[in-house]
């Protein structure tokens, strides 16, 4: 056989390492396959990763690259892949890993469509599961001094969530990942990642955590489940629509054709939940009750090897082609063709169907309707699917009501109706009668005691607002000011730490004080601008969602770069 020609622009050799061939390429950087000789013939396959050779000398590049070296490299946890070596050779950056032998999560739920199967549940809950944990291991990363990162890997995607084909699950590709101690800083602002699998205060530029991830593992989650995707739009703007203010439909309202189980929606549904309060706060805690579901759906104790069947079931030809690569590969032979990175790439998943948006929509208690979204004047959003049935304390913590509570009673359901056209024909009445002026000559309290007697105005009555019987229920709650005291709204605290200190924190454009500060901010869903700055720095810009308590931690970059800033040592990991 002859062997396979490389691009041009790829050496035969990368440090130690003898190229075999191109395995992928991306917007930053290529994948290769190698190999790493050894005493007595020894062989063993590894991947390079290396940024493509037209970003090679730029900075931005180079540092983004860094900072996944360092964040991999510290990352030792078996649902993480492992980095190696970070080596430099000619003038140029390259990562080595483990070559691990299996397919991407996307390349499966794209065999399961080309077959016209269905993933088990129980092995849907196990990936995402085990995918939680090597997350969770990212998350929980901390320096030298027992300082966490606070890293976010902002692109959790079912590419990157990868499927051995024994069974084992790797989280990949952190090139974009977020940490406190990071090289590359991200303007504020500045979006990253894969837009259909992004969180709403991603899409909003918002400063992240790692309750971010927690969205879109509970997005993989839904659409390995369904069989589905759950954001897939025809552009971006409404795919960002989709996640930031349309209802979330339900996983059971699409997967019709098999029971969905209620403790699985509730837990797909609390991993999306808008608000990160609402959320799963770890990654941890979502595989947690992924786990107890998993005991539930199946009494089978091993859903790795049984993940393995169906991985050798559906790409059994994959892997007699890798097979038959790595066996050259080790014996130190060439190899004339390469297996494809990802597999049936010209499937697409179905996308969940629109939903049918009506000008007015359902009648309905808007007083408990907690997902609802305004859109505009003329046009409704109806109110998000109701929540499966949680714990009392649960639906306590997450502010959610019992599901259907407000519909399943036909006496409320029948009150209702008649309380709307009581209040339809009041208004009428009453719209007539002040010449369309309603809202100038009516008084709240006057409508509300007119729709309580359901009594129709007296044509000979004048033009003028009634009077609130004394015994009317809402005379005292509408004549009489109340005498309660609005509550203080409550405060969250923004911990700041800067590299170097006594930088000058501001938020909103006010200055309030130098680093590290603890700044009590009134607890809000809607984000602040927080500003540092530090003589002989650049300005770092954050856009923080104030709804829980925070740390934020920067390191500054000078901004005159000497030597040693430029000089970056490279390490070697192995």
């Amino acid at each position: 056989m002859s062997e396979q020609p490389l691009n041009p622009t790829v050496p035969r050799q990368i440090g130690r390492y003898e190229i075999v061939g191109p395995l992928a390429s991306g917007g930053m950087a290529e994948i290769l396959l190698a190999r790493l000789a050894g005493p007595s013939g020894f062989m063993r396959p590894v991947v390079i990763k290396r940024i493509l050779p037209h970003l090679a000398q730029r900075k931005d590049f180079v540092d983004m690259f860094l900072d996944e070296a360092r964040i991999v490299a510290g990352i030792r946890h078996p649902n993480v892949v492992q980095v190696t070596e970070l080596g430099h050779e000619a003038g140029e950056l390259f990562l080595a890993m483990e070559y691990l032998e299996g397919e991407s999560t996307s390349g499966l739920m794209r065999r399961m469509q080309v077959r016209g199967e269905r993933l088990d549940l129980t092995l849907a809950c196990y990936i995402v599961a085990e995918a939680c944990a090597g997350v969770h291991a990212a998350h929980e990363l901390t320096d030298e001094n027992g300082t966490k990162l606070n890293i976010v890997h902002r692109d959790v995607t079912p590419h990157n969530v990868f499927i051995g084909y024994k069974g084992t699950i790797k989280v990949l590709d952190f090139g974009i990942a977020t940490a406190s101690n990071r090289i590359a800083q991200t303007e504020a602002g500045q979006f990253k990642g894969k837009l259909e699998y992004a969180s709403p205060e991603q899409c909003k530029g918002a400063v992240l955590d790692g309750r971010s991830d927690i969205f879109a593992l509970g997005t993989i989650l839904w659409e390995l489940t369904t069989g589905k995707r759950l954001f897939k739009r025809a552009n971006a703007l409404d795919m960002q629509k989709a996640i930031c203010e349309l209802p979330v439909p339900t996983p059971g309202s699409v997967a019709v054709d098999f029971p969905y189980p209620e403790e699985l929606t509730a837990i797909a549904m609390k991993a999306l939940a808008r608000k990160r309060r609402e959320r799963y706060q770890t990654a941890l805690e979502l595989r947690h009750d992924l786990l107890v579901a998993m005991r539930k759906l199946s009494a089978r104790i091993a859903p790795e090897e049984d993940l393995s069947v169906v991985m050798h079931r559906l790409f059994s030809e994959r892997i007699e082609e890798k097979a038959e690569m790595l066996r050259r590969v080790k014996a130190g032979a060439s190899v004339p063709k390469l297996p494809i990175g990802e597999t049936d790439e010209q499937i697409e998943i179905p996308a969940v169907a629109p939903i049918e948006y009506t000008s007015v929509p359902p009648a309905h208690d808007a007083s408990t309707d907690t997902g609802s979204h305004s859109q505009g004047e003329g046009e409704a959003i109806p109110a998000a699917p109701p929540a499966p049935s949680l714990p009392d304390a649960e639906d306590a913590r997450m502010g959610t009501r019992a599901p259907g509570s407000l519909f399943r009673s036909p006496v409320i359901i029948g009150g209702a109706v008649i309380a709307l056209i009581g209040i339809i024909l009041t208004l009428t009445a009453l719209m007539a009668r002040s010449k369309l002026d309603v809202a100038k000559n009516v008084d709240a309290g006057t409508i509300a005691s007119q729709v309580v007697a359901a009594a129709p105005p007296s044509s000979s009555a004048p033009a003028t607002p009634a009077t609130v019987p004394s015994e009317s229920p809402f005379a005292s709650a509408s004549v009489a000011p109340s005498a309660s005291v609005p509550a203080a709204p409550a405060k969250v605290v923004l911990h700041i730490e800067t590299v170097p200190s006594k930088a000058t924190v501001l938020v909103n454009g006010a200055k309030q004080g130098l680093s590290p500060a603890d700044l009590r901010l009134d607890q809000s869903d809607e984000p602040v601008t927080v500003e540092i700055r530090h003589v002989g720095y650049v300005t770092v810009k954050e856009r923080i969602v104030p709804d829980v308590n925070q740390k934020l931690r920067l390191t500054l970059v000078p901004m005159q770069q000497g030597t040693a800033a430029t000089a970056t040592p490279f390490h070697r990991f192995d």
